[in-house]
């Protein structure tokens, strides 16, 4: 299967953020699932792997992460309004970085 080893990194955190709801434990288990990929794609500095990590990771916070709850407390909000605004700017701030990072990874 042919993908970006950029997305793929991305892709491994935000999934594993989602299923564990850890964004630490998330990024992580992504690097250790992608390391061994570095390999195979000698031209993708692993600084840029680092970043799309990490992006991938700020995203999909909900209902098993505690960083969901604090914020929900903190501002006062119903759940309803915390999936839609917190976790929306989550996810949006990790698709607007990855977008960065791709970018950055034609300069650098």
């Amino acid at each position: 299967m042919q993908i970006n080893p950029i997305i793929l990194a991305w892709l491994v955190a935000a999934i594993m953020h989602l299923a564990i709801g850890s964004a630490t434990v998330a990024m992580l288990s992504a690097a250790g699932i992608v390391l061994p990929l570095l390999g195979i794609y000698p031209d993708v500095k692993p600084e840029i792997i680092v970043l799309a990590i990490g992006a991938g990771a700020i995203g999909w916070t909900h209902v098993n992460d505690s960083l969901f709850w604090l914020v929900k407390q903190y501002l006062g909000a119903s759940i309803q309004d915390t999936f839609k605004y917190f976790t929306a700017a989550t996810v949006l701030a990790s698709f607007v970085s990855l977008g960065g990072i791709l970018l950055l990874s034609q300069v650098v």
